[in-house]
């Protein structure tokens, strides 16, 4: 959460799978921060709810070139002049075809440039609006038995779950 500035391939060739650009980053991401990460599989743009960040690049040629494996990419930073792509060729972020937005269609349109949102629907990238959303839970409590310790399970819709145990001893 310290991190403001994210400088020349300072994440290059590693093996990471998920990179979560903190609201605190202030200053960008330098040329080839994370170049040729090939197991990165997801980028997060992290809350920003204050609005304060003017824009969101995601340069798939330079900053993130070569990391062929990205599948999703997640906007939780809500801009106010602009989100950006940079895709120069069909072997940029190849696998992409999920960007998750944290605000509506309308927003989204504001902020993109239109040749960047064509490029992405040539390529049959699916933009998913407003995809917070509060959780629903559902209890499922399991008793204990002599040799399970009792359990709350809370489940939402969305799959995530949170398990509570309230018997020390089975």
């Amino acid at each position: 959460d310290t991190i403001k500035y994210l400088g020349d391939s300072c994440f290059s060739g590693t093996a990471i799978t998920k990179a979560v650009i903190p609201e605190n980053v202030e200053t960008g991401i330098e040329g080839g921060a994370f170049w040729n990460c090939s197991k990165l599989e997801k980028i997060v743009f992290e809350n920003t709810s204050d609005e304060k960040e003017d824009y969101v690049t995601l340069d798939c040629y330079d900053d993130f070139g070569r990391c062929n494996n990205v599948k999703a990419v997640y906007i939780k930073t809500i801009p106010t002049k602009t989100i950006s792509f940079n895709i120069k060729t069909s072997d940029d972020m190849p696998l992409l075809k999920d960007i998750y937005f944290a605000d509506s269609e309308e927003k989204w349109n504001g902020l993109t440039h239109e040749t960047d949102r064509d490029t992405l629907e040539a390529r049959g990238v699916k933009i998913h609006f407003l995809y917070r959303h509060n959780h629903n839970y559902t209890l499922t409590v399991k008793e204990a038995t002599c040799s399970e310790i009792g359990k709350e399970i809370y489940s939402c819709e969305c799959g995530k779950t949170k398990t509570y145990t309230y018997s020390k001893d089975a």
